[in-house]
């Protein structure tokens, strides 16, 4: 008899063992280190912009997005392909038909992107997945390290990124309340949750997860790349406490953040918080950072966080030593992540041109003969090719992947291409005539040409703010641009409320961001100003 699982802790080793009533029955484990694989964890905040960030230069790389709900993959399939991406939604709801075909067009790279439940990826033979998201926090680590696990399997480079917010851990708790090993899944969970709030290599938690003890740092996770940098962060640490304190311990982590930076929104005034002591006592925080300071409190043993009742906070012991004892507190900063190797070279290798030719080829090929691309070639392949650039058959076979039947059968014709490309290449480019045209006149070329905003954006190497300004300058010009498309009749009448409400003297964008709990963007609000102004 014979038990096999794919990722498993010892406990759950042990239990199987158990089970199967062979407990002295030998274990053989190999090693759960993915080292291509590259851990990244960021706040579970404006994730559809974040995703979109993540995927330029990623436009036909094969990758899986998870999400928690079946509501979510189409929601965000949706999302995708308005923004050009070819995605499609995979959920236990759709026939099985359909599900079949959705497998099948991912293998056989037809539709790059799946935005997943969980149901999606068991017995996927697929090796370059070259990223997997996941927009919800699983609900183990065990669950999470499969789901990246579906990544990188040609042994190349792939980026994983988890999203991570407290409201993801309260859906989760939900979901196991009435469970019969609810204090597992519980405990299981709440490691889930460590791993995210690691201030350290995610890699040593992840494989100290599964019995292999390391303490050698990996670089080749966020923190490795970007070590956090502490500062004293006792007297933040004693506001956040207090406004706890005078806020009853009755309110959950957004608002506390709220009062702290003064936030001029409905929720603050019609609760009359603007009048607490505290209120603006970390003004000079960002609202993102210092919720991520309270989480690191809350980790920290100094705030006690009751999901059960409303995500409320409450003062801990620690916390009153730290208000009336001077105890003092280390806080990490948070930081930008850096690019990751991998990113760059993907980058590189599609203004190169010849990778995507070659990938053509090999999808003609496996067209013609019904079988996936990666049975021509390996995305490793297509890799070596790029870089190795071979010249004849000899230099062929030195590619990765590449033997005799394969040189014979395919050679001439990749060969073909890259001598192409590399005749191209020598040619000498003739010099560019540049004209100086304003800016926003650019933009509204490829506004005519019918681009989206989110377009535009990525061909200007511009953020989607800056364009919508392009487009309030060029509607102040009379050119023929519907606002409206972009902002509602709802909206303005808000952002007009909100004016009368702050009566501010200054034309400041600011105090209306913090208003709309920085849920509006300020390219909105200004749009909404200037629709309110003239109209």
């Amino acid at each position: 008899m014979a038990a096999f699982t794919a990722t498993a802790d010892v406990a759950t080793q042990d239990d199987i063992l158990n089970q199967l009533n062979i407990p002295k029955a030998k274990k053989f484990v190999s090693s759960f280190n993915r080292k291509n694989l590259y851990l990244e964890v960021r706040p579970g905040t404006k994730r559809i912009q974040q995703i979109l960030q993540f995927l330029k230069g990623r436009k036909e790389e094969s990758g899986i997005i998870y999400c928690l709900s079946r509501k979510s993959t189409e929601t965000l399939a949706n999302k995708l392909n308005d923004y050009g991406y070819k995605a499609k939604a995979y959920h236990a709801g759709l026939d099985a038909e359909v599900r079949s075909e959705i497998q099948n067009d991912f293998v056989s790279d037809k539709t790059p992107i799946i935005v997943a439940t969980i149901a999606f990826g068991m017995g996927i033979d697929k090796s370059n997945v070259r990223w997997v998201i996941h927009y919800n926090l699983p609900k183990n680590i065990e669950s999470y390290y499969q789901e990246i696990g579906r990544s990188g399997r040609d042994g190349l480079p792939a980026h994983t990124l988890l999203f991570y917010s407290y409201a993801d851990v309260v859906q989760l708790q939900r979901f196991i309340e009435n469970a019969t090993n609810k204090e597992i899944q519980e405990a299981k969970l709440k490691r889930m949750q460590q791993f995210a709030e690691a201030l350290s290599c995610r890699r040593i938690a992840l494989l100290n997860y599964f019995g292999e003890h390391t303490a050698e740092k990996c670089n080749n996770c966020d923190n490795c790349k970007v070590p956090p940098q502490f500062f004293g962060g006792t007297i933040l640490t004693q506001k956040v406490c207090s406004a706890v304190y005078r806020l009853q311990q009755n309110e959950p982590l957004n608002m506390i953040v709220d009062v702290l930076r003064g936030s001029r929104n409905a929720q603050v005034y019609d609760k009359g918080y603007q009048n607490i002591k505290t209120y603006g006592a970390a003004r000079d925080v960002s609202w993102l950072d210092l919720q991520q300071y309270i989480i690191q409190m809350i980790n920290q043993g100094i705030l006690e966080i009751r999901f059960h009742e409303g995500g409320r906070l409450l003062l801990t012991p620690l916390a009153k030593k730290i208000l009336f004892k001077d105890y003092k507190v280390k806080l990490a900063r948070p930081q930008l992540k850096p690019k990751t190797p991998e990113l760059d070279d993907t980058i590189a290798i599609e203004k190169s041109g010849l990778f995507e030719e070659l990938r053509q080829l090999r999808k003609e090929i496996a067209d013609k003969e019904n079988v996936p691309p990666y049975i021509v070639f390996s995305y490793a392949s297509l890799r070596d090719m790029e870089k190795q650039l071979p010249k004849d058959g000899k230099d062929f076979l030195q590619i990765s992947g590449v033997g005799e039947a394969k040189n014979k059968k395919y050679g001439r014709q990749f060969l073909a291409i890259i001598k192409t490309y590399l005749n191209d290449r020598s040619k000498p480019k003739p010099k560019k005539k540049t004209k100086k045209t304003p800016t926003e006149h650019i933009t509204f070329q490829y506004y005519q040409e019918g681009l989206n905003i989110s377009e535009i954006a990525q061909k200007r190497e511009y953020t989607e703010g800056t364009i919508y300004g392009h487009l309030i300058k060029l509607h102040k010009a009379g050119k023929p641009i519907d606002l409206w498309q972009f902002i509602t009749k709802a909206e303005v009448e808000s952002i007009v409320k909100a004016k009368a409400k702050l009566d501010l003297e200054e034309e400041a964008l600011k105090p209306y961001y913090e208003y709309f709990k920085e849920k509006m963007p300020y390219w909105k609000i200004k749009m909404g100003l200037y629709l309110a102004e003239n109209n």
